[in-house]
C-alpha cells in the first residue's frame, strides 16, 4: 500500500526538485582537479574555498613563530642563519677540544726528561770508552753497594 502511495508523489516531488532547480540556477559541480582552479573565490566556487580556509588556519595555528614555509623564502633564510651560528658554535667546541691533550699514561715532567737524557749520554760515552769486563765490574760494585 505504501508502494503505491510513493508512486504517486513521484511526479509530484520531481516538479517540485525541477521549480527548486530553475530558481538556484544550473548546479554547480566542483572540477575533477584542483589544479584547474586558479581562484576559488573569483569563481563562485564556495565549496573549494570553506576547507582551504579552515586547512589554512590550522596550518597557521600550527605553525611556530610567523607561519613560515618554504614558498615564501623567509624559512629558508632563518635556517641559513640558524645553521651558521650552530656551525660557529661546533668549530669553537672543536678547536677547544683539538688543543686539549688527554694522556691515558702519565707523562714525566721536564725534570725526569732531562736526567732520562743525560743518563742516556752517559751510558753511549761508557760503552764507547770502556770495555765489557770493565762494565761487569762497575756492575757488581754497584749491586754490593744496593744502587742502580
Amino acid at each position: 500500500m505504501a508502494r503505491n502511495a510513493e508512486k504517486a508523489q513521484a511526479p509530484l516531488n520531481r516538479l517540485l526538485q525541477h521549480k527548486q532547480n530553475e530558481e538556484r540556477g544550473p548546479r554547480q559541480k566542483r572540477p575533477f582537479l584542483a589544479t584547474e582552479v586558479s581562484h576559488h573565490e573569483r569563481q563562485g566556487r564556495p565549496w573549494l574555498s570553506v576547507p582551504c580556509r579552515s586547512v589554512g588556519l590550522d596550518v597557521f595555528e600550527d605553525t611556530p613563530e610567523r607561519g613560515l614555509d618554504e614558498e615564501d623564502g623567509v624559512l629558508v633564510r632563518v635556517e641559513a642563519e640558524a645553521e651558521a651560528l650552530m656551525r660557529a658554535e661546533a668549530m669553537l667546541l672543536w678547536e677547544e677540544k683539538e688543543h686539549e691533550y688527554t694522556a691515558y699514561v702519565p707523562l714525566p715532567d721536564q725534570r725526569a726528561i732531562e736526567l732520562r737524557v743525560l743518563e742516556k749520554k752517559k751510558a753511549d760515552l761508557m760503552s764507547k770508552y770502556t770495555s765489557e769486563s770493565l762494565l761487569q765490574e762497575q756492575s757488581d760494585a754497584k749491586s754490593l753497594l744496593n744502587k742502580k
